[in-house]
């Protein structure tokens, strides 16, 4: 059960929901406790549910752990079965926003009451992700005091249609006579051309009796989850048999569909990839460590290797710095993949040993050799290994985001090596004032160059010099008047030798809005503080060519982060009939924790936008709207009250005016 309750607001129906308050440490911990509890043993067998992932591509991701709490061997389900015809083993139940649990499918059109026809979706049937059927998941036996994690998935989510899933638990149904075993038609998916089948799980011990029963795991905070994972790592017990490595994405038959075979299996297992950390770490290295020396072909092995490391594992750490000595090609590309990888997981927390080997990576400038008899090879350039990883792989984007220390000298050798905009972009993200020398030094030197298609480019350089408010770059952006990013740098540095330059391009074009016209009037607006809001109110007037002008004044009015433009983002919340403006307004109240508005943004809660069943591109639904406000609304507030309006409207009551 949840802890931070504070006070009691009605639903609709005159239910009583809580109101969630910032948790306290002590309140934390209890949570933390609660999403760990087991079921109550049935037939000697308890359950709980370990992991969710809402938003994984291959759909909704739940890890559930199944242990062995009898004193005979039991034979359990490893997954649902691949064959659509057959019930689901394991349901998927929902709690929903009045309080009432219910079951929901796994796959559109599933039958939720015993066997079905099959379900076909885009031409490919239910038990296929979209590259092709699921893995074979037989079941396993497990021993006294031993534990199976179960990968279930589907590409519905399990939450409400605002997109932020409640509570979910997992109800496994298995009758006297019912057969487990998954099996699938056609050849195996876990083989590699020219390369052995990994190691199966094995069934052995056919003494041991197939479990039965109905058993249903405690529910798990979906919502929450996210959040407190971080607070959960290394405290689960850790189960004795991992699912195996999913191939549905990877299989070499569609790798050259989805990009590197790397990037498929990531894809195929980043449910499982992401919730290793939660166990408890020795039992979890040994059993990487394990799986790591059994696999093949070697793509597996990195695949299983990157959790290890961050377990202490020497071995992992040994595979992948010995990796690092290849050129050839197509290992090199799933190298950088993997690494960029590691440092997502690692973060801001990225070891030095990792930043050597991307360093040594980023910097590397031994040309990359091909095997020939490689089907695709013949047209890949021949670039150097830091080239690729650069340009192909954006290496240095990785490394930027980790914010870790330690990675601007790693950046820092990789431009002065091989200057790039991937380059510049690293270095603009990392925001290390280290890099204005740098960053300056490259304008200089694309402004004077002879060549105007060098690199890097002179719209990323703009905004970097931007970034860091270096003011030498003035003069230098405006010898790049066919640059839009360049004049709209202008005004973000705020230096008044620009702004006769600036009105002679506006004044050039009078009555256009092209984009360089309509760049000189953002920065003339940006340039004095004191008069940015009337210039901005001003400007967004129009009129425009077209509405996407309109989004990029209010985007380059965000990223001023200015205050005083508060009230202006408000009253597009409130007023602006384009949902575009109304979202980015909307995040950037959110980032501003401008807490004056927080009436509007609660004024808006139900505005309606694109119908709710809108997947395009360009979509902006209600409920996505919602969900928008209340990501912004726990930015300004620190608070966690839910989806729900009337806990936000409470809350806010109880404030102090402002």
């Amino acid at each position: 059960m949840l802890s931070c309750v504070s006070a009691q607001a009605k639903q609709d129906d005159g239910t009583q929901v809580p109101i969630r308050k910032s948790a306290t440490t002590t309140e934390m911990a209890a949570e933390v406790s609660a999403m760990a509890r087991w079921s109550e043993p049935v037939n000697g067998l308890a359950a709980r549910v370990d992991f969710v992932d809402p938003w994984g591509p291959a759909g909704y991701v739940v890890l559930v752990q199944l242990r062995n709490v009898g004193s005979s061997p039991l034979r359990v389900p490893m997954g649902n079965p691949p064959d659509s015809q057959l019930a689901r083993l394991f349901e998927l139940h929902k709690h929903d926003r009045k309080g009432a649990w219910h079951r929901v499918p796994w796959m559109p059109g599933e039958h939720l009451e015993g066997d079905g026809p099959k379900v076909e979706r885009g031409g490919v049937i239910y038990a296929g992700h979209s590259a092709g059927q699921d893995i074979v998941r037989p079941p396993v036996v497990l021993q006294p005091g031993e534990g199976a994690l179960v990968y279930l998935w589907g590409d519905r989510s399990g939450g409400d249609s605002w997109r932020h899933p409640l509570d979910v638990k997992i109800v496994l149904r298995l009758r006297e006579g019912q057969n487990s075993t998954v099996a699938v038609d056609g050849p195996p998916l876990t083989m590699s051309k020219g390369g052995k089948s990994p190691s199966s799980i094995k069934t052995s011990n056919t003494s041991a009796s197939t479990w039965t029963g109905v058993l249903e795991t405690p529910p798990f905070p979906t919502r929450r989850a996210i959040k407190l994972h971080v607070h959960r790592r290394g405290q689960l017990e850790c189960p004795t048999i991992l699912p195996p490595v999913s191939y549905a994405v990877g299989h070499p038959l569609t790798r050259d569909l989805w990009g590197t075979q790397f990037e498929g299996l990531c894809q195929s297992n980043i449910a499982l990839d992401a919730a290793v950390d939660l166990y408890q770490p020795l039992p979890m290295r040994s059993i990487l460590e394990k799986r790591m020396a059994e696999a093949s072909p070697m793509v597996v092995k990195l695949l299983i290797a990157l959790p290890a490391p961050r377990m202490g594992s020497e071995p992992a750490t040994s595979l992948l710095k010995n990796w690092a000595q290849t050129t050839e090609w197509r290992e090199v590309r799933e190298l950088h993949r993997a690494l960029s990888h590691l440092l997502h997981c690692y973060g801001h927390e990225t070891p030095p040993w990792v930043l050597v080997v991307v360093e040594k990576v980023l910097t590397d400038d031994r040309k990359l050799t091909f095997d020939r008899s490689s089907a695709g090879a013949g047209g890949v350039a021949a670039r150097t290994v830091l080239e690729h990883a650069t340009v192909e792989e954006r290496l240095p984007l990785a490394l930027a985001r980790t914010k870790c220390p330690g990675a601007f000298s790693v950046l820092e050798a990789n431009f002065k090596k091989y200057p790039s905009d991937y380059g510049v972009l690293a270095l603009t993200w990392l925001g290390d004032p280290r890099a204005a020398p740098l960053l300056m030094d490259a304008l200089r030197t694309r402004t004077l160059a002879l060549q105007p298609s060098s690199w890097p480019d002179v719209d990323d350089l703009s905004r970097a010099v931007a970034k860091f408010r270096i003011q030498e770059a003035v003069p230098l952006l405006m010898e790049h008047s066919k640059s839009p990013e360049a004049v709209t740098a202008l005004g973000r540095l705020g230096d008044l030798r620009a702004r006769d330059y600036l009105e002679k391009l506006v004044n050039k074009e009078p009555g256009q809005m092209t984009e360089v016209s309509l760049a000189a009037r953002i920065a003339l607006a940006a340039l004095e503080p004191d008069k940015r809001r009337a210039r901005f109110e001003e400007l967004l007037k129009g009129p425009f060519n077209d509405r996407w002008r309109a989004i990029e004044v209010v985007k380059k009015m965000a990223e001023l982060e200015d205050p005083s433009l508060n009230p202006l983002f408000m009253a597009y919340v409130a007023t602006s009939d384009d949902k575009h403006v109304v979202c980015a307004s909307v995040e950037h109240l959110g980032r501003m924790k401008a807490r004056e508005a927080v009436p509007v943004l609660l004024g808006s809660f139900d505005c309606k936008f694109d119908p709710e069943t809108d997947n395009s591109k360009s979509s902006y639904t209600g409920g996505e709207h919602r969900a928008n406000v209340v990501g912004a609304l726990e930015l300004i507030s620190g608070e966690e009250l839910g989806p729900d309006l009337e806990p936000w409207m409470i809350w806010w009551k109880q404030q102090p005016k402002l």
